[in-house]
């Protein structure tokens, strides 16, 4: 069961840093650049859009955080456990639906073709790391 939830917080994780660079840091959104060709003002627009969504990041640390406790606690409720990690993964949702707004609404339509194919690349090679 602990290793099920570390492997699904490592997913988790892995999709927050594809979906933000912003967050994800500077090498990551140095890459995006280069292999999108995005200019400098599309570099901003992202970066200035992912800002606004620190708090679903926020609400799914909390979460993370009380998933943690109620498995950690002396006699685990997994009814309460399998509930806490279905609002994750909602949060989750909510996550990558609005991240790909954002890629949508700055990146021109070959630019969102590719990007689209370069997140599939990440999350393939993740889960091939992951097996």
């Amino acid at each position: 069961m602990k290793f099920k939830t570390r492997m699904f917080f490592v997913s988790l994780a892995l999709v927050l840093a594809t979906a933000i660079p912003s967050l994800a840091g500077g090498d990551h959104m140095a890459k995006m650049k280069a292999d999108l060709n995005l200019t400098d003002e599309q570099v901003t627009q992202i970066e200035q859009k992912f800002e606004q969504l620190k708090p679903v990041k926020e609400k799914a640390m909390a979460i993370k955080t009380e998933l943690k406790a109620l498995e950690g606690a002396a006699s685990p409720n997994q009814k309460a456990i399998d509930a806490k990690k279905a609002e994750l993964e909602g949060v989750k949702k909510e996550w990558k639906a609005k991240a790909d707004s954002i890629y949508r609404s700055v990146l021109t339509k070959e630019q969102y073709a590719k990007f689209q194919t370069w997140q599939a690349e990440n999350e393939k090679q993740y889960a091939t790391k992951k097996n």
